[in-house]
């Protein structure tokens, strides 16, 4: 079994795994990193209150080496507020 270290970086706030995990090969490590990745972005998405943008990264070592690097990223562009404002009426220089 191999060590693997994470190292887990949210929207910029990042968190180091100190305690070794251990996988049966590099294969599983990879598969854990990008399952973990995929369940913290689910879970910054449903904290309530929505960004426009959202970042999760993982880095993860194997014993003390870099091994891989998971990234996801999700951009939010609200079109609504902009197609909104065109669909309002416009005031003419008579109605002031």
């Amino acid at each position: 079994m191999t060590r693997f270290h994470f190292r887990i970086c949210e929207n910029g706030k990042e968190t180091t795994d100190h305690a070794a995990r251990e996988f049966a090969d590099s294969a599983e490590a990879c598969r854990e990193a990008v399952e973990t990745s995929l369940a913290l972005a689910s879970d910054l998405l449903r904290g309530g209150d929505m960004p426009s943008a959202q970042q999760v990264v993982i880095e993860v070592y194997r014993e003390d080496d870099p091994f891989l690097r998971v990234s996801m990223s999700l951009e939010i562009e609200r079109k609504m507020d902009e197609y909104a404002a065109k669909r309002r009426p416009q005031k003419r220089p008579e109605d002031f």
